[in-house]
């Protein structure tokens, strides 16, 4: 009997909610790749882990959301979403922690990512700039 292959999505949400900060990387070309897949997008190979990565990561832009996408997010309004580069070709986007202030954000500086409950979920968030 053939077993399915793991969801590297399911198992990425799994770290998190244990509180590891990581993302998936490929482990032929050790290439990091957000959102996981199954096949890695720089060389194609198929085998890849979850690894730790440096928390101190380089903003790129931000969004402030006034408008909740699902009615469970409406009381969080409004809140920011931060795009952080973590590699020379991966993206993460992370919600920044209310305590940061938007004002202070500034397009190429570093700030510090963490693992935090985002309505009721762990994910990656921008802690302190």
């Amino acid at each position: 009997m053939a077993t399915e292959p793991l969801d590297p999505s399911a198992q990425l949400w799994q770290a998190w909610a244990s509180g590891r900060l990581c993302l998936q990387a490929c482990r032929a070309c050790g290439e990091i790749q957000h959102p996981p897949g199954q096949v890695c997008s720089h060389c194609h190979a198929t085998d890849w882990d979850l690894v730790d990565i440096n928390p101190v990561v380089t903003l790129v832009s931000w969004s402030t959301v006034h408008r909740a996408p699902a009615p469970h997010f409406a009381d969080a309004l409004p809140y920011t979403i931060v795009l952080v580069s973590v590699g020379p070709r991966a993206l993460l986007e992370a919600r920044l922690d209310s305590r940061v202030p938007v004002e202070s954000l500034v397009s190429g500086m570093p700030v510090r990512l963490a693992i935090d409950d985002v309505v009721g979920r762990a994910m990656p968030t921008v802690v302190a700039p």
